[in-house]
């Protein structure tokens, strides 16, 4: 039995709709497909100059469908453990979900030297669940047998992309020893140990040399009472100067995708750095509208930074929160990158 998926965004989405918008009408069913909206973004209008149409799946861009598709299912034994799927459900348990992702995070098609990333992930106490592989190639895998339920292993190279795992940590009352619990990443380029409390709403992404190799981490505790959650990646590229674009995909808590979004992220004329955007499901159905505050970080300068804001239903009205950082890429360089959470609020 595979961990059951609670409330996942496309599901979720449909029935927020219904409840919130009643029925959706024909001329709401009217695909657009002139792609205007990112053409010529208005940042002064309240959404951007997005609307709350249905599109063609992935915008009609065989690239969006391509380059941010399904990742890699995996068949853990782990993961079909009858203890380990009621623990899944019981409250008592505490679950962590987690992404980690490491090579050039912007995609630099340019490089061509190889960093080996093989190594291993271990847990202190739970049981640690591989749920997706994240762009693994061939020459890239998971060691089986598995050594124990604390520990995976990996043989992972990357180039010009990145690889990566989703992963679950199931911390059942009879696991715990009085301690806190970690979990420790270890291979050549990068090594860290995280406590579990550091896991709930991790959102970090570590430089590790000159020729653009990164690492990254973000993960969240399950909620006891989800009303949906889940992950968030894509590009973050610049067309002019504190202005660009971004395009990536949602992805439920287990990894599964849920959908795709692109938009526009700018500065209005009286300052505001604001970014705008659509969301839709798989087969391009309108999910959400997205506005949210970006800023440059610091330690950055002007080529990365942080985002914040909110999911708007076809109505208008507020129904779940975004949030994360981004790499500011350039059309003919690297590709950028951003990460983050996204959730919606309970009634």
């Amino acid at each position: 039995m595979r961990f059951k998926v609670t409330t996942p965004l496309c599901v979720s989405l449909v029935a927020m709709a219904l409840l919130v918008g009643g029925c959706i009408t024909d001329s709401a069913k009217k695909v657009n497909t002139d792609n205007s909206e990112l053409q010529a973004p208005d940042l002064e209008a309240e959404f951007g100059g997005f609307k709350p149409t249905d599109e063609a799946a992935g915008f009609g861009d065989p690239e969006m469908e391509s380059e941010f598709g399904e990742d890699q299912d995996v068949i853990d034994l782990l993961n079909t453990d009858p203890q380990l799927a009621a623990d899944i459900e019981d409250s008592l348990v505490d679950v962590y979900f987690l992404r980690i992702a490491w090579g050039r995070l912007e995609w630099d098609t340019s490089a061509v030297a190889i960093t080996d990333w093989s190594g291993s992930l271990q847990i202190d106490k739970g049981t640690l669940v591989l749920l997706r592989k994240i762009r693994f190639e061939p020459g890239d895998y998971i060691h089986r047998p598995r050594l124990d339920r604390r520990t995976l292993e990996w043989t992972s190279y990357t180039g010009p992309h990145f690889d990566g795992i989703h992963i679950a940590i199931v911390v059942a009352p009879r696991d715990t020893n009085g301690a806190g619990g970690s979990l420790t990443f270890s291979t050549a380029p990068f090594s860290q140990t995280f406590s579990f409390s550091e896991l709930d709403s991790i959102d970090v992404i570590y430089p590790i040399d000159q020729q653009g190799n990164e690492i990254a981490f973000v993960g969240h505790k399950r909620q006891l009472a989800p009303c949906g959650n889940g992950f968030l990646e894509g590009r973050w590229m610049r067309t002019a100067r504190h202005q660009g674009v971004f395009r990536g995909r949602w992805i439920d808590r287990e990894g599964k995708l849920a959908g795709h979004f692109q938009g526009r992220w700018g500065k209005r004329n009286n300052g505001q750095q604001m970014m705008f955007g659509k969301c839709i499901g798989p087969d391009g159905r309108f999910k959400w509208l997205i506005r949210a505050r970006w800023e440059y970080s610091r330690s950055y300068r002007q080529n990365g930074g942080w985002f914040s804001g909110e999911l708007f239903d076809r109505n208008g009205q507020a129904k779940g929160v975004l949030k994360g950082r981004f790499r500011a890429g350039e059309e003919n360089g690297r590709k950028g990158y951003f990460q983050g959470h996204w959730g919606l609020l309970c009634p």
